[in-house]
């Protein structure tokens, strides 16, 4: 215990290009967020998480759906490694420490010019633990933490007849702000306005 270990974690989208949705197949997801944490145990048994930043990059290595992290870590330790991809246009703001250097992960997305119908919004994230005896391999399948909302109509060539031509869609939905990335919840509720956008053919 104490030595280092070579650990390597492939990370992979196993949706990415695969057809679960109308509209985006998430190839544009190329920026690889991660976070590193030192599991220890309080005297009540409860995990206390150190964040890593030395672990941590500040500038996202580049990701195509599947990739390998190589991290040096310590044997006889718990670690729990977040990973977080999306588009540098996206509207997402990743924090690893609240205020008070306290290990509390979480995204935050800020609505206040976003359109409808866009791909760049798509985003993959998944965490997991890991046990260091000696040097490592695991694997860590990102799924989409966001759902899809496809708005349906039947009457779209009765309306280009009565002259009237459909080119964009908006739409407004109750929905949060902020995702823990721990445990999954979501808190901050808010009424996002997707603003109007030329709809995928």
């Amino acid at each position: 215990a104490g030595d280092l270990a070579q650990v390597s974690i492939r990370v992979t989208t196993p949706e990415l290009g695969v057809g679960t949705r109308a509209f985006g197949d998430g190839a544009k997801q190329m920026d690889l967020h991660y976070a590193v944490y030192n599991v220890q145990k309080d005297g009540n048994g409860q995990d206390v998480l150190t964040f890593l930043d030395e672990l941590t990059p500040v500038t996202p290595p580049t990701f195509t759906g599947n990739t390998t992290v190589e991290l040096q870590l310590v044997t006889g330790n718990t670690y729990k490694v977040i990973c977080w991809a999306d588009n540098t246009k996206a509207p997402y703001t990743l924090q690893w420490e609240d205020e008070d250097g306290n290990a509390n992960p979480s995204m935050t997305i800020d609505y206040s010019n976003v359109t409808s119908n866009n791909e760049d919004y798509d985003a993959f994230y998944a965490w997991r633990e890991i046990y260091v005896e000696n040097t490592t391999s695991v694997h860590l399948d990102l799924g989409r933490p966001f759902a899809q909302l496809n708005i349906g109509t039947d009457d779209i060539i009765e309306a280009s007849k009565a002259g009237y031509t459909l080119k964009e869609t908006q739409v407004t939905v109750p929905t949060y702000k902020t995702l823990n990335l721990w445990n999954g919840e979501v808190s901050d509720a808010v009424t996002a306005t997707f603003r109007f956008a030329d709809y995928p053919n």
